[in-house]
């Protein structure tokens, strides 16, 4: 019975080692599974608007749309697409197209994808975002969020007054200076948010209380 007893005990060691090593190896497999699963597929990135990244004061009705993708898999591509366009940010992480949503197109087609959704206004703030599929039929998970906003479109929406050079004063010699324009506003409130259309021949830069503006010039040329 002592015999015994002192061979059980090995016995169950190399059982419970037997079980110890089979859930080391299946946790090996899945932790592997798992990082092939991220390795794979398909990632969207650089969204651009009319070749730009997030612009401002953009004119195109119809913009064109484009981005990247981009995968760790050889051979891999692009074989559909989905595009969501709201109106706000909050809709859009809410992965809601308010002003378009192509819904999955087949095409491998990555640039000039002409916007085709509510008609755009002056002033339109516009979010934006893509997933694709691969050629396993795979969907990405969607870009990160870039946006875009509409320029003045119509004639009447300039209606600010202009400021410019008397023409007595005004010279075309190449040693002439560059005029300086100046005008003063008061605004009745801190704003939140600003933006500045500039409509000038040629090369400018803005300047705020005496600074150099820290935005983008929404129309700039």
């Amino acid at each position: 019975m002592r015999y015994a007893n002192v061979c059980s005990r090995p016995c169950r060691l190399r059982v419970v080692g037997l079980w110890t090593a089979c859930f080391v190896l299946l946790g090996m497999l899945l932790a592997m599974q798992a990082t092939a699963q991220s390795t794979t597929g398909l990632t969207v990135d650089r969204l651009r608007c009319e070749y730009l990244a997030d612009p401002l004061g953009i004119d195109v009705r119809e913009p064109r749309l484009g981005w990247i993708v981009a995968s760790d898999e050889r051979g891999n591509r692009q074989t559909a697409y989905q595009i969501l366009v709201a109106a706000s940010r909050e809709t859009l992480d809410a992965d809601k197209g308010d002003l378009w949503d192509t819904g999955k197109v087949v095409s491998d087609e990555t640039v000039l994808i002409t916007y085709a959704g509510t008609p755009l206004v002056s002033r339109t703030a516009c979010f934006w975002k893509v997933r694709a599929w691969d050629r396993d039929d795979n969907v990405s998970p969607w870009s990160a969020a870039a946006s875009w906003t509409m320029g003045l479109l119509e004639p009447e929406d300039w209606s600010a007054k202009w400021i410019g050079q008397a023409a007595e004063t005004y010279s075309k010699s190449v040693d002439a200076p560059a005029p300086l324009f100046r005008t003063t506003f008061n605004l009745d409130a801190r704003p939140v948010q600003a933006k500045v259309y500039v409509a000038a021949m040629g090369y400018y830069e803005l300047h705020i209380n005496g600074k150099p503006s820290v935005t983008t010039c929404a129309a700039r040329p």
